[in-house]
């Protein structure tokens, strides 16, 4: 994927760059159909740890995800910084909450690198390296798809990790 995907970047990407947890990451604008100050949610019951509820984010009912709890970084209470990412699925939306939201940027391609085979990279669609600070450009795809989220839960329920081989491309 990396490599290929790298090789097809002819053009600069827009990403909108967020933080969690200290941490730089970024989606493609593409990716993106909103993003909002936080709404009230309505909590679901007995839903996996990092779902915290739906909303109606302009009149449509949209599942909203913790994405520091998803990503297993620590949590953190919402503030006044705190934003909804509206992310595109396959006819329907779903919402991240990140702790804050940075800029737009141009990634020029010349900048974006492959991700190195770590645990969960396949949520790591690249790196850009922007003034000595690495963004990890994330698959909004893959948070998405709810085959993929299905699984989380699972191996999260069976208290074990999930390895990249198990997740289907």
């Amino acid at each position: 994927m990396g490599t290929e995907l790298l090789k097809n970047q002819q053009q600069e990407m827009q990403i909108l760059v967020f933080e969690l947890a200290e941490h730089l990451f970024a989606f493609e604008m593409k990716d993106l159909s909103a993003v909002t100050r936080v709404l009230e949610i309505t909590p679901v019951a007995r839903s996996a740890d990092f779902f915290e509820g739906l909303i109606n984010l302009r009149g449509r009912l949209t599942p909203v995800i913790d994405l520091r709890s998803l990503l297993m970084l620590p949590r953190k209470e919402y503030d006044t910084t705190t934003r909804f990412l509206a992310l595109k699925g396959e006819g329907y939306q779903l919402c991240v909450a990140v702790d804050s939201v940075h800029s737009v940027l141009k990634a020029d391609p010349g900048l974006l690198e492959e991700p190195p085979e770590i645990l969960f990279s396949e949520y790591i669609k690249t790196v850009y390296k922007k003034d000595e600070k690495l963004i990890l450009i994330l698959n909004a795809h893959k948070l998405v798809d709810a085959e993929e989220v299905k699984s989380i839960i699972q191996a999260r329920e069976n208290k074990r990790m999930i390895l990249p081989e198990e997740i289907s491309s």
